[in-house]
């Protein structure tokens, strides 16, 4: 049972991590918006947030904890 568990929720972050790799390909308009914010070092390769307009809004936030 906890194996299966594992599995499914293991299947459910691929399925969503894939989604946001598709939609970060096609994330070539204006509905996206990557930001960063001045009070926070700039990173290279990624950003602290991407925002999503279509058709709701998604807000994708970096973290790190430490």
């Amino acid at each position: 049972m906890q194996r299966n568990l594992v599995h499914t929720r293991l299947f459910s972050v691929i399925i969503g991590a894939t989604a946001l790799m598709i939609t970060c390909a096609a994330a070539q308009t204006s509905d996206v918006r990557f930001s960063n914010p001045s009070t926070m070092a700039k990173p290279a390769g990624y950003s602290h947030v991407v925002e999503i307009n279509s058709p709701g809004r998604i807000i994708y936030i970096a973290g790190q904890l430490g």
